[in-house]
């Protein structure tokens, strides 16, 4: 069963759509139009970046105060990525290089995403895991390396338009900037909203927090006063999903995003079966205040939600697709048996050719 979304339901979570409604409640953010050529470079294959990749004095200290005494080395996963001139790659966008560049000097660290997804399949080429850029080189690096973005390029739009075709494509992709907002990951909830009501709340982090459990009917309570007064009749669609952070230094709630209700937003703790399978009359147990689960990570929690977020990014593509096919992944490890044995053979060759030659050196 899979959920279907509708053209105007996409486009009402790109971000200007909501943003524009919900200002006072989300994180202060700078909107910049892609230009076509923009788009071109991000689609292109390979990275080169427009600038020095790094302050690398900056970036060194971080990465070496892992290590008793290391002075690094030149092995880091983000050394690999070519610098060039500026000129060289920002010259069909320099004017919005310009722009970017000025934003970043004014108020970065900043959180980049486009109108719907975020790179943050990609926050491992960052020294500090996470996609806290200081530097339009690290907003480019992410970009270009996300999968996540490479879906909103490509897929976003055909998708957003398989319930009307004919619709004119005239939609703007967008960078956004958003301020860097140090988040408790343990407060931050994804609301699933159907039919104009909350079907299901989800934890995001996928740790377990004890105290979460002991707050569950205050949390549920919050958001739902705050779905009730603020979001319900506002937003103009009906089914969508709400990510929201709740700070207990205040009784303010912040919208961190608004995603459409369907199968490629992640679920969690849900199945989107089981997210399907939901009305918005259903009440999830018979002794809740509420007609919506909120569901918690487990302290014994062992589903693939624990598991390593976005670790498929880090992997390569053909092992990726062997892992759900059994026989891929048979003749997957034969060929590499095959390669380890080529090499052998080959050092074997080498070897005996340099004894052969020391030989006759020595007659």
């Amino acid at each position: 069963m899979a959920a279907a979304v509708s053209r105007e339901d996409v486009l009402n979570c790109s971000f200007s759509c909501w943003h524009a409604l919900f200002r006072p409640h989300s994180i202060p953010a700078w909107v910049l139009v892609l230009p076509p050529s923009f788009v071109a470079y991000l689609l292109a294959d390979g990275i080169i970046l427009p600038e020095a990749h790094y302050n690398h004095q900056q970036y060194h200290s971080v990465h070496t105060q892992d290590s008793e005494g290391d002075s690094g080395d030149d092995s880091s996963p983000w050394l690999f990525i070519a610098d060039a001139p500026a000129s060289d790659v920002t010259a069909p966008f320099s004017d919005f290089h310009a722009q970017l560049s000025n934003i970043m000097a004014l108020h970065a660290p900043v959180f980049p995403k486009l109108n719907w997804s975020a790179p943050k399949d990609a926050n491992w080429l960052l020294p500090d895991a996470t996609i806290k850029c200081y530097t339009t080189s690290d907003v480019y690096l992410l970009l270009k390396s996300s999968d996540h973005i490479l879906f909103d390029l490509t897929q976003m739009l055909p998708l957003a338009a398989q319930d009307d075709p004919d619709a004119p494509h005239d939609e703007k992709f967008e960078l956004v900037l958003k301020q860097w907002f140090n988040i408790n990951p343990s407060l931050e909830f994804r609301v699933f909203v159907r039919d104009n009501h909350i079907i299901a709340i989800s934890q995001k982090d996928p740790n377990y927090y004890l105290f979460l459990h002991s707050m569950s009917h205050a949390i549920t309570s919050k958001i739902s006063f705050f779905f009730d007064s603020t979001i319900k009749n506002v937003f103009p669609s009906k089914n969508y999903v709400l990510d929201l952070y709740l700070p207990t230094s205040n009784n303010k709630i912040y919208i961190i995003d608004i995603n459409p209700f369907f199968s490629h937003t992640d679920s969690l703790l849900f199945t989107w079966d089981e997210l399907l399978s939901l009305s918005s009359s259903s009440s999830a147990s018979s002794t809740q205040d509420f007609p919506f689960e909120l569901r918690l990570v487990e302290k014994f929690n062992t589903s693939t939600f624990s598991s390593k977020k976005y670790s498929e990014s880090q992997l390569p593509k053909d092992v990726l697709d062997s892992s759900t096919d059994t026989q891929s992944m048979v003749d997957l490890i034969k060929n590499w048996q095959s390669l380890m044995e080529n090499d052998q053979s080959s050092d074997s060759d080498s070897d005996s050719n340099s004894d052969s030659n020391l030989n006759n050196q020595k007659k």
